[in-house]
């Protein structure tokens, strides 16, 4: 007796050393495929039964973009691999949008704005950790936390937002001109 469809595609998928992950969404979409044309075999479905459930997705369940690709997937694998049928174009199916994304800038006085908040809050917790109710332990995590900021923040004090340039004061922090930053190799 031949395995079944679903049992075939998770040993090839083990076989192929795919991750458990794979295989559970691979056989959720395949098992979909099915049912939405009346529990036919695959084999005896084709490009324009693919489209239409692809198209299907897209436009009745308004699934993501990355959804119908994930479901488009599992199909040329269901095909390719376990059928071992060429699944022929099927391009032609309805696409899920992908949405637009617009990328947040934020403007020169707004950067101004938070990094100095942000010297501030540096310097705040600078002054706390010298005061005697505060406990020791967190002290010194609030003390070396803002031990390690002073470089930075002398580097916001520094920097001309409008002119797009620092001061040009030399120093050792981790972005100074002697090459001991990130980059310095």
């Amino acid at each position: 007796m031949a395995p079944k469809l679903l049992d075939q595609v998770r040993e090839i998928i083990e076989v192929k050393h795919m991750s458990r992950r794979t295989a559970e969404a691979y056989t959720y979409w395949i098992k979909r495929f099915i049912l939405s044309h009346h529990k036919r075999h695959p084999s005896g479905l084709g490009t324009a039964e693919i489209s239409a459930f692809l198209s299907h997705l897209a436009v009745e369940q308004r699934v993501a973009a990355s959804t119908q690709n994930q479901a488009l997937n599992a199909l040329v694998f269901l095909y390719k691999y376990v059928l071992r049928q060429e699944p022929g174009d099927f391009s032609c199916f309805i696409r899920a949008r992908r949405p637009k994304r617009l990328p947040v800038v934020l403007s020169r006085e707004e950067v101004r704005r938070i990094l100095g908040r942000l010297a501030r809050i540096i310097h705040k917790l600078s002054a706390t950790a010298a005061e005697p109710s505060v406990p020791s332990a967190l002290c010194s995590l609030v003390g070396r936390r803002a031990h390690a900021m002073r470089p930075y923040t002398s580097l916001l004090h520094e920097y001309d937002f409008d002119a797009l340039e620092s001061s040009g004061q030399e120093g050792n922090g981790p972005f100074s001109s002697r090459g001991n930053g990130p980059d310095a190799g």
